[in-house]
């Protein structure tokens, strides 16, 4: 479904007429629903980690930095880096903490003598805007490589719908999820305790057969690599 779709869906069901301005053709503009449809979906993505929803795009690491910002990015799957002998080589992600005591000189402009000159792991560390706002996140990488290398990231942007005819994954595969999370997330706005508990048990299930189905696709895709 589209958000336009979303958007009807949500106020049929909430029974929030005010929350949209009908037209003659029965749909709705947003007067308010689109604020807790999306609201509903920044829960989703905290609560479901599906490699389906995951995006690829390729990014370049200048020569003589070491991080890249990302807008909107939520979360970082894998990376890749393009070598000239094996094509696209995995980076291994180190935890913050554990990174800065393996490579304390990552952030130093200057290379000292125990710095390494070639890409093997990175972290992660939240980007800031000038008015300390959550933008994003900064991928760190343990070195500042020479020339301009070559990156692969499979991640997840924060979801968030803008125009009528915008979808997302879940949107598409689990229109009745995103309608009930919005719901879940209007009635946190009530601080109404009980009606968040029934939509949260409405929503269970739905979210137990998505992770049932990652867990098998996941066991599937180990037996091909096995083969």
């Amino acid at each position: 479904m589209t958000l336009s779709e979303i958007r009807q869906k949500f106020i049929e069901q909430s029974g929030r007429y005010d929350l949209g301005i009908q037209q003659a053709d029965g749909t709705f503009i947003d007067n308010g629903a689109d604020y807790y449809i999306n609201s509903g979906l920044r829960y989703l993505d905290g609560a479901i980690d599906l490699p389906k929803m995951n995006r690829v795009k390729e990014e370049t690491l200048s020569a003589g930095e070491s991080t890249i910002t990302i807008t909107d990015l939520l979360k970082v799957a894998k990376i890749y880096y393009q070598t000239e002998e094996e094509g696209w080589y995995p980076l291994v992600y180190v935890p913050k903490e554990e990174f800065f005591k393996l490579y304390p000189d990552a952030l130093n402009a200057e290379d000292t003598e125990d710095s390494t000159n070639y890409l093997e792991s990175y972290t992660i560390l939240n980007a800031l805007t000038t008015t300390s706002v959550f933008s994003g996140l900064t991928i760190l990488f343990n070195c500042r490589p020479e020339n301009d290398t070559s990156l692969r990231l499979e991640y997840s942007t924060i979801s968030k719908l803008k125009s009528d005819k915008d979808y997302t994954y879940l949107s598409v595969n689990y229109p009745e999820l995103v309608v009930y999370a919005a719901c879940y997330q209007l009635e946190a706005g009530y601080r109404n305790s009980e009606g968040m508990r029934d939509w949260l048990n409405a929503m269970q299930p739905i979210l137990n057969s998505i992770d049932n189905h990652t867990i098998n696709q996941d066991l599937v895709d180990e037996m091909l690599m096995v083969l």
